[in-house]
């Protein structure tokens, strides 16, 4: 997600620093002949910056939620605040539905569910699998490991397209043994996440 971000942020540069070098351009010789300010021009600048902003963060928030591992990298970052133990159940549920990351019937597993799957309450640092894998009805899932340095447990969420955002249904723990038969060697990368 931070690739995206910079990324959008170039775009951004990209568009507005011709815009206002040529829109000064025009504005500061008439400043300098009347000694004063164009406002309409000004105004004009204005409003053509924010627009430009507006459609460059407009389509940085579509594609974080269209993009099916940018989505999932959202989801893994908040399942890893509950796991360290800065989330609850219930604080945690109402941050994935605030964030546009939970689908209708959303599931997770409960606090004792994570204990016995093998999380403890500790920051994990947090990769996620480099393929995208397609199931029944068109939804996908994308696979998480979580290490500690000592350990490394994994878990996956699965999301459908709801009105062209990806919305997790469920994230589950999962074991090693059951990730082997999906795929035996599954790479993936690691995220780096904001400090605690």
């Amino acid at each position: 997600m931070f690739a995206a971000k910079i990324v959008y942020f170039i775009i951004a540069l990209f568009i507005l620093l011709p815009w206002i070098t040529l829109s000064l351009k025009r504005i500061i010789p008439i400043y300098r002949r009347s000694r004063k300010l164009p406002i309409l021009k000004l105004a004009i600048l204005a409003a053509g910056t924010a627009a430009v902003v507006l459609a460059v963060s407009g389509l940085y928030r579509f594609t974080i939620a269209y993009q099916p591992p940018l989505a999932a990298e959202r989801a893994g970052v908040v399942f890893t605040k509950r796991v360290a133990g800065e989330l609850d159940y219930s604080v945690y549920m109402e941050q994935m539905a605030g964030a546009g990351l939970a689908a209708e019937g959303f599931e997770s597993v409960s606090d004792e569910e994570l204990k016995q799957a093998g999380f403890q309450t500790k920051r994990y640092s947090l990769g996620i699998s480099q393929r995208t894998y397609d199931v029944e009805n068109g939804a996908v899932i994308h696979y998480f490991r979580h290490t500690d340095g000592d350990e490394t447990l994994y878990s996956y969420v699965k999301m459908v397209l709801v009105d062209y955002a990806w919305k997790v249904v469920e994230h589950i723990p999962v074991s090693r043994e059951e990730l082997r038969k999906i795929e035996e060697n599954m790479r993936f990368y690691e995220l780096n996440l904001p400090p605690v």
